[in-house]
């Protein structure tokens, strides 16, 4: 990606034998999905490159709901009222995750875990169920008001620095 871009929807069609990739890079850039359903489908194989500074925005046009498929993002955001995102599989975020609008819905069928470095904004709903959600990053925060069901902190490199975690108050 070259630069911010919105799409209603987008297919990274690669194969087991051949896969490809999406590469987001690390300019900042932000990929806008205003599709329904499925706007990012990675076929068998394919994966998605979140860069170290760039945004996945999940923002469709209806309230049909949406699936969020499992990937590594870097920053991942959530941007529909009464619309409902469901995790098709266990989500990574590496940088921070931002429920503007909406519910962020791991699935009560499956109760994907998830995995996030950076900060965590909640401004719609999180819907935990069962899901154990993972805070693997330094120096993190947690804002708005969000009910956890399996909460974790975990420090990834065992050296002289602290993970520390900040609850702000909503």
């Amino acid at each position: 990606l070259g630069s911010s871009v919105t799409l209603t929807s987008i297919t990274v069609d690669g194969t087991a034998a051949s896969p490809d990739t999406l590469g987001l890079a690390s300019s900042g850039y932000t990929l806008t999905l205003t599709g329904n359903g499925t706007p990012l489908t990675l076929n068998t194989g394919s994966t998605l490159d979140g860069g170290t500074n760039s945004t996945v925005k999940f923002a469709p046009a209806a309230t049909t709901g949406v699936t969020v498929p499992a990937a590594t993002y870097h920053h991942i955001e959530f941007n529909k009222a009464s619309n409902t995102f469901t995790l098709g599989g266990i989500l990574d975020a590496n940088g921070n995750l931002t429920i503007t609008a909406g519910t962020l819905d791991t699935s009560s069928a499956n109760n994907y875990s998830m995995n996030v470095g950076g900060n965590w904004a909640n401004s719609g709903t999180f819907t935990a169920n069962s899901s154990i959600v993972t805070f693997d990053g330094i120096n993190q925060s947690v804002n708005g008001s969000t009910t956890f069901f399996n909460f974790s902190k975990i420090e990834l490199t065992n050296d002289a620095s602290d993970a520390a975690l900040t609850f702000n108050s909503s």
